[in-house]
């Protein structure tokens, strides 16, 4: 079963997509509206929320937070935004996979529990993702804050362009790489490993752990130079240059 609804981009202003279960998609195309396609079975699809109050596009399982009933079959949301569309941006699942794409934005969110999250090309004030067990795979999301948080699982960060920066993950191993140099980028990790890799020779690296190990040579520090502070119990940290750098 599907259900198709659009509503003018001039009304909405914010949009939020909290399920349970359900695979949720939010990318910009060559439109004038803002499209909302839902698939699924039968009940899935009928038992599906879509309401726009007050400028905000709200999309919303009625098992949010619960365990899906068992004889549902599959559910696939997507949310489709003119490409020059610039507004709040939340998506939430319980176990669902989470992916946006060439998406402009002022503060997108992006929450799951155990759901994997994807994002690509984001640019957009604010950038934050949340996980407690789904893997986290970022490519070219430009923003002034950064903040990722994942308890078990991996995260990995490619081609990023941020000023300033946080990362919080218990024992998942964690791999960034910058594009562009940072202002600050704050590390706290308990068990996995971390791997940063930074466009240049210039950064300012701190330190602490209990059993952790830092390999960061070849940087130097000084006024100006991208300031990192990592703290880890047993994750080591490896600070290097990015092959572009090094060529």
């Amino acid at each position: 079963m599907e259900r198709n609804i659009a509503y003018p981009t001039a009304l909405v202003s914010e949009i939020q997509v909290r399920v349970g279960w359900a695979q949720v998609e939010l990318l910009s195309a060559d439109i004038q509206e803002a499209q909302v396609a839902l698939a699924g079975d039968d009940r899935s699809v009928r038992e599906m929320v879509i309401r726009h109050e007050d400028d905000k596009l709200t999309v919303e399982q009625p098992q949010y937070g619960l365990l899906p009933h068992f004889d549902s079959k599959w559910m696939q949301i997507q949310v489709r935004v003119p490409r020059e569309w610039c507004g709040n941006v939340l998506l939430i699942t319980v176990s669902g996979a989470i992916s946006a794409r060439n998406l402009r934005g002022k503060e997108v969110h992006l929450d799951t529990a155990s759901g994997t999250v994807r994002a690509e090309r984001i640019q957009c004030d604010t950038f934050e993702m949340n996980a407690v067990s789904g893997a986290m795979q970022s490519t070219r999301v430009i923003c002034d804050k950064l903040q990722v948080r994942n308890v078990s699982s991996a995260i990995n960060l490619c081609e990023m362009d941020a000023n300033t920066v946080k990362v919080i993950s218990i024992s998942g191993q964690v791999t960034m790489d910058f594009a562009r140099p940072f202002s600050s980028l704050d590390l706290q990790v308990a068990t996995g490993d971390t791997q940063v890799y930074l466009p240049g020779d210039r950064a300012e690296v701190a330190f602490r752990s209990v059993s952790g190990k830092l390999a960061a040579e070849g940087f130097e520090g000084g006024s100006g130079a991208p300031s990192v502070r990592a703290t880890t119990i047993a994750g080591s940290l490896s600070v290097k240059k990015r092959k572009e750098a090094e060529n």
